[in-house]
């Protein structure tokens, strides 16, 4: 209807402009006129939506046709007309036109003419799609004093021009003026109550945070661009970019399961949107590739890529910079598929395709790298050489002495001569790539003696002290090797020791670290290798404690160090949190710029980049100058960590029985550290690692068959524990009462409760088998520092509990619908229910104080809302453990309804985002203490998830668990701990109440072995008595008591 008015009384006013002018041929000219009105309102609404520029594009010529005898109309049209040919990337027909156009405005608009902003803002896009860009600005600053605030038309100009100055100081790297420019657009077109446009500039706000690092901050901003767009209801370019986005954070955060999907919609929008040969759309493409083969989805990875190559194929105007990049990611899926010689012949195509005149340039560069590391892997070291020196000569001449890059090719050249057989020249050349990187490392033999000096956070740098202190080791096993080696190798090992834990305190994301923390794996296995073979040279006791600090940095590291901040930072004070995290990521962020510069960076933004970084090291400097006078736990703490020595260790345990055993599994060695409060004992256990491995997984393949091969499953829980366990505690001077594990390696996976002390005598039952928890109750805890933080927190006052058993109504297996739910398929009709939930409600219900929640209406959102503050988490529910992706592990809630924000699955990735701080959380549900082996951070389960989220112990299962015998050791468990036991003693004592309660049968360790105690084992804080009916008629007894005898006293006075 709003279009007939419109289309009414634009004809009405022809007509009286026709009787005035005196009148000819009505009829034609209406309606050649109603025609050009049509083609304009219908071009100008594709260039909004971004949909089809050539078609707007024909369709304003009509109109410009149509509109003959109008030439101011007609004026307007051809400014909207370039925005059509700028939507192409068409600039030069767009510059050509304008300068020809620009007499014939003059002679129609005054100075000062709004019409003059508008033809000065589209000057300034054009060179921004030209790569102009200081003609850009100087035009945008043109247009700026063109327009006015005073109409709606001088708002929506003016804010497309801060959108455009936005833009190009984000391509300058001027990322402040960018911010600046972004949210003075957001201002301006929040008054202009254009949805699309809003959401945009939120979009535009979301990317300036995200380059920064400030990935919740973008999150939010991008969550609000959705919800405007939601409210509009389109799909245009603008949206595209919002998922991208939404994308790139999850991207960040290391959740690709979940990055993925918002990936495709992104790459369907852009090409509805934009064709074939919109240039977002290819940026979509090679994304999707790049996240797929990291999925190690290398068919669907194939697939984007010759999506990619067709859109290559039938768009030249196409950045052809980035044709290399297909063939590059097609070389990586052949390498992951094992295609060597298939991934080299792509390499090679790869360099083939760079266009005339890229003579230098990272990206040509790394082609030569990556091809160097596959030559390697065939032992063709010479080759390898070849092309590092290829490599090396990429590089721009003033950049080959001072980038990562060029220290890298350094240590591939020096692998490469490892490889044949020459020491020197590899150390030769290892040092070359350190003194790139740290000019003081540069003297081969003076830097060592020197201590640990300040060195800059790279993780080139860790791979050459890396390699430095393998070379090192090895040489000292051969004859004729220089004098110290192993001393050298060492110091090495501690230097790249401090680069991690630097990394650490860097990074702004830390699920984006464990990649980091697997790599560091190996510098602290050197550590514990290299420090045992000093001991036996030496015999001083000291290379012990350092073997244990290497041991301690390859568990938990990054649960330590959050748990550190996060306490002693509740003393200084929100506002110096913020600060502090703002330096870091500032300086982080300019250190990222610089050493993933693209090619067309200028050299003066090279200097300001580099000005900008030296500007966040000194304040960050200084900020940690103020925190070494007058916070001083929290800067040894945070900035100059150090492990605990073994009689820190020591005196944690002092006024207890408990023992601590933390193992370490080694190359070929398993390492044990053994603590009681009067001994420490270091032993190096003649178990092969590969064969203890065997013996875990055929351990727990025979606890899952749940009955059958009870011989093998005797002999074999009595071998480990003689391997394992008997040494030590036969060594130790006393007995323990509890005995506390620091597993490592596959050893995070066996069920210690169930390992038994004696051989089982031969056809005996399950019941009477001598299972360690008989005697010694076990808990496991991350690392003995993480343990000593944990566990040395004063105990909050009990908050009651939270109980969660979502309602699950179908009847298919667990295990397959829970792998539909993780493939993103909304099939809870096939979870099953969980009966045995009702028994542990109860069974809380009865000891304890809290509230309870069950049924269908269980939903994520609740559990959200209601987790915090409570003093027990207790989940009865189905989980999820994706090995592939730890973070996309998940426990499954209620079917979510339509409006819910929430998909019904909480994520280990959410955990990391919330704050909960329960001093036990119970999850009674499948798998959720073991996940993917992490090296250096030990096991990525949903239990650790919660750990990092704040909650200090918790009870959770080491495989699918039984739901009516879970049930039962539950109503053993809570009124244990509801009479202040210890955790890990009222889990045995349940478990051994269990054990002479149940069936013969039922006593395979299957039903009751797979709940483990892990973390801070003290008793849970004194709790009220229990809220239920006789709780209440205590309650009013004790209440009638006491008012009898305040009556008697008063009575008496």
């Amino acid at each position: 209807m709003g279009k007939d008015i419109l289309r009414s009384g634009f004809i009405l006013a022809w007509l009286t402009g026709w009787l005035v002018s005196g009148g000819s041929t009505p009829s034609q000219a209406a309606g050649d006129t109603l025609a050009a009105w049509e083609h304009y309102q219908k071009a100008s609404l594709l260039i909004e939506e971004r949909l089809d520029p050539a078609q707007a594009e024909a369709l304003f010529q009509q109109a410009l046709v149509g509109y003959a005898g109008y030439p101011q109309r007609q004026d307007r049209i051809r400014l909207w007309l370039v925005d059509a040919w700028l939507r192409q990337r068409k600039a030069n027909l767009a510059l050509d036109s304008l300068a020809q156009w620009q007499p014939t405005f003059e002679t129609r608009f005054e100075p000062g003419h709004i019409f003059w902003g508008m033809y000065f803002r589209r000057l300034s896009w054009a060179h921004y799609v030209a790569g102009d860009f200081a003609a850009c600005l100087s035009w945008a600053d043109t247009a700026v004093a063109h327009l006015r605030e005073d109409s709606p038309q001088g708002l929506r100009e003016l804010a497309g021009t801060m959108v455009t100055m936005g833009n190009t100081y984000f391509r300058q790297g001027a990322y402040a003026q960018a911010g600046a420019a972004f949210y003075r657009a957001h201002t301006l077109f929040r008054r202009t109550h254009l949805g699309k446009e809003y959401a945009g500039s939120c979009n535009n706000i979301a990317i300036y945070h995200l380059t920064r690092n400030q990935y919740d901050e973008g999150l939010r901003w991008l969550h609000r661009a959705q919800e405007v767009y939601d409210s509009v209801g389109v799909d245009s370019l603008g949206l595209g970019n919002l998922y991208q986005n939404i994308g790139i954070v999850y991207h960040k955060k290391n959740a690709l399961a979940q990055a993925l999907p918002y990936f495709e919609k992104a790459a369907r929008i852009r090409k509805a949107a934009g064709g074939q040969c919109e240039r977002t759309y290819l940026e979509s493409l090679l994304n999707l590739a790049s996240i797929c083969i990291a999925l190690n989805r290398l068919d669907e990875a194939e697939a984007y890529c010759a999506s990619a190559q067709a859109c290559f194929s039938a768009c030249p105007n196409l950045p052809r910079y980035e044709y290399p990049n297909i063939w590059r990611r097609r070389a990586r899926i052949q390498a992951a598929r094992g295609d060597t010689i298939g991934a080299l012949a792509l390499q090679k195509k790869a360099l083939a395709s760079f266009p005339e005149g890229m003579e230098y340039g990272p990206s040509k560069a790394d082609t030569y790298i990556r091809m160097a590391d596959l030559y390697q892997g065939l032992g063709q070291f010479q080759e390898a050489i070849r092309l590092c020196q290829s490599a090396l000569a990429a590089i721009p001449p003033e950049e080959r002495g001072v980038t990562t890059q060029a220290a890298g090719i350094m240590r591939r050249w020096a692998m490469a001569l490892k490889g044949q057989g020459d020491y020197a020249g590899t150390l030769e050349q290892l040092q070359k790539g350190l003194s790139i990187l740290q000019p003081q490392l540069a003297a081969q033999d003076l830097w060592w003696a020197q201590g640990q000096p300040e060195v800059r956070i790279d993780i080139e740098l860790l791979h050459l002290l890396q390699n430095r202190a393998e070379l090192l080791m090895g040489w000292s096993e051969t004859a004729g090797a220089p004098a110290g080696c192993l001393d050298q190798a060492f110091t090495a090992c501690r230097l790249a020791m401090g680069i991690l834990d630097s990394m650490q305190r860097a990074s702004a994301v830390e699920q984006a670290l464990l990649a980091q923390q697997q790599q560091a794996r190996t510098i602290y296995r050197l550590g514990v290798e290299i420090a045992h073979r000093l001991y036996i040279q030496t015999g001083e006791a000291r290379w012990l404690s350092e073997s244990f600090h290497f041991s301690e940095r390859a568990k938990a590291a990054l649960l330590v160090l959050s748990l550190r901040a996060d306490r002693l930072g509740k003393r200084l004070g929100q506002p110096f949190l913020e600060q502090e995290d703002s330096l870091r990521r500032e300086l982080a962020f300019y250190e990222q710029l610089l050493e993933k510069r693209g090619e067309r960076v200028s050299p003066a933004q090279l200097t300001d980049w580099k000005d900008q970084q030296l500007q966040a090291q000194a304040g960050l400097q200084r900020l940690k100058d103020s925190l070494a006078i007058h916070a001083p736990a929290y800067f040894q703490a945070i900035y100059a960590p150090a492990p605990p020595e073994p009689a820190a260790v020591q005196s944690h345990l002092q006024g207890s029985r408990t023992a601590m055993v933390a193992f370490f599994q080694g190359e070929a060695h398993l390492y044990a550290y053994w603590f009681s409060a009067d001994t420490f004992l270091y032993q190096r256990l003649p178990i092969p690692v590969d064969r203890l491995e065997a013996q875990i997984r055929e351990l727990r393949t025979l606890i899952a068959l749940a009955g059958p091969e009870a011989r093998r499953l005797g002999a074999l829980s009595h071998t480990l524990y003689t391997e394992l366990l008997a040494p030590g505690l036969e060594a130790l001077p006393q007995a323990p009462a509890t005995l506390l594990v620091v597993p490592d390696g596959l050893l995070a996976y066996l069920p210690f409760a169930a390992l038994l002390t004696e051989a089982p005598l031969p056809g005996s039952s399950f019941d009477t088998w001598p299972f360690l928890i008989r005697t010694l109750p076990v808990a496991v805890t991350h690392s003995a520092e993480w343990h000593l933080l944990a566990s040395s927190a004063p105990l909050p006052a009990y908050q009651g509990y939270q109980a969660f058993a979502p309602g699950f109504a179908g009847k298919g297996e667990s295990a397959l619908a829970l792998r539909s739910l993780a493939e993103g398929e909304a099939l809870w009709a096939k979870l099953p229910a969980l009966p045995g939930g009702a028994r542990e409600l109860a069974a809380l219900e009865q000891t304890l104080s809290g509230q309870a929640w069950s049924g269908l209406d269980v939903s994520e959102a609740l559990f959200k809302k209601q987790a915090r503050g409570a003093s027990i988490l207790h989940l009865v529910t189905h989980g999820f453990i994706d090995d592939s992706y730890p973070l996309s592990s998940f426990l499954a809630f209620s079917q979510p309804v339509d409006d819910s924000p929430e998909d019904g699955r909480l994520f280990a990735w959410e955990l990391y985002d919330l704050k909960i701080d329960a001093s036990l959380v119970v999850l009674s549900a499948c798998n959720t203490a073991v996940g993917k082996l992490s090296r250096g951070e030990g096991l990525m389960s949903l239990a650790r998830a919660f750990h990092f989220a704040g909650s200090p112990s918790l009870i959770a299962t080491l495989w699918p668990v039984q739901d009516q015998s879970t049930a039962r050791l539950m109503e053993n468990l809570y009124p244990r701990l509801a009479a202040g036991t210890d955790k890990a003693s009222a889990l045995a004592e349940a478990q051994q109440a269990y054990l002479a309660q149940c069936d013969p049968v039922l006593a395979h360790p299957f039903f009751w072995a797979g709940l483990v105690s892990i973390g801070d084992q003290r008793p849970l804080p004194p709790a009220p008595p229990l809220r239920g009916p006789w709780g209440l008629a205590l309650l009013g007894f004790i209440g009638l008591l006491g008012w009898w005898g305040y009556a008697r006293l008063k009575k008496r006075a």
